[in-house]
């Protein structure tokens, strides 16, 4: 995203003459102008002095400023991100992998809030409780993901009732948790595991926002930028997104790749980038070896 201060560049100044010079042509054409000796006042006169009022609006609305259309501002051949959080410019995502994860220890880090696994499929992450209670206590925002398996079939009846199932059954964990970031619904795998279309998968995770959206919280998708613009119609997704693309070179800007071009089209959707997995976990309080990190843009909540 494009930020501009004072005059965005690509603006256009018209060059007229300044406004008091306009309105005294205006009284002079209006006063001293429109009237031959001799010629009576006609409504002829009354349509040139009308047409003497909109050419002089016209000078004066000329000196404004006209901004280029924002599609400008984003040339295909370069990376763009929207801009960092201030608060928190990363945070790592949590389940039971990272075993004990000290909270505090990660909040001294310089994270101001963190993903929680709540569940897999119809299984509950056997440390989300502990977690989500040790995060706030640390005063940690955080927010809870369901790793989805309802997309593992060829059937679409079957799926569809799989994913409303397994979307209640999250709700049912997280409601007695002060959740107060995004419910995120985690979509991976491969055309070995997936039998249905682009189009099944959207209507199916869209119907699964809806039920995250009318229980009062804000859905997320969580993907791979490959499996996006594999298994998914992108400009059918309206929520926003968190993608995983591992390339890790200590830039928040979406790199000039393949994937990375990927990630800009999609830049205004973009809430959190997975740059990495193999980030240090004791750094972040966890103790297994390795940790998710993820960039954050915008607002955590």
């Amino acid at each position: 995203m494009v930020y501009y201060t004072r005059k965005p560049p690509g603006s256009v100044l018209c060059k007229v003459p300044k406004i008091d010079t306009c309105f005294d042509a205006f009284r002079q054409i209006l006063y001293n102008g429109t009237q031959f000796p001799g010629e009576r006042k006609t409504p002829m006169k009354l349509l040139r002095k009308l047409t003497a009022l909109v050419l002089s609006l016209v000078l004066v609305l000329g000196t404004l400023t006209i901004t280029a259309p924002a599609a400008l501002a984003y040339p295909s051949n370069v990376s763009v991100s929207p801009p960092l959080n201030r608060l928190s410019t990363f945070f790592p995502d949590i389940s039971a992998y990272q075993g004990t994860v000290d909270f505090e220890a990660t909040r001294d880090a310089g994270v101001r809030g963190v993903m929680l696994r709540a569940s897999h499929g119809m299984e509950k992450d056997k440390n989300y409780r502990k977690n989500a209670i040790a995060a706030k206590m640390a005063g940690l925002d955080y927010g809870v993901y369901t790793f989805a398996t309802w997309h593992y079939t060829s059937d679409y009846s079957t799926a569809r009732a799989n994913a409303r199932r397994q979307t209640l059954y999250l709700l049912q964990i997280i409601r007695h948790n002060p959740v107060t970031g995004y419910v995120v619904i985690d979509l991976e795998g491969s055309a070995r595991d997936i039998g249905l279309s682009a189009a099944q998968i959207t209507t199916i995770v869209n119907e699964c926002f809806s039920l995250i959206r009318a229980a009062g919280y804000s859905p997320m998708l969580y993907c791979s930028v490959v499996f996006l613009y594999t298994f998914l119609k992108p400009n059918l997704i309206g929520v926003p997104l968190w993608l995983a693309y591992y390339y890790n070179n200590g830039s928040s800007l979406f790199p000039d790749t393949t994937y990375g071009r990927l990630m800009s089209r999609q830049a205004l959707k973009i809430r959190f980038w997975q740059f990495t997995c193999t980030a240090n976990g004791a750094t972040y309080g966890a103790s297994s070896k390795y940790i998710d990190l993820n960039y954050l843009y915008g607002s955590f909540t």
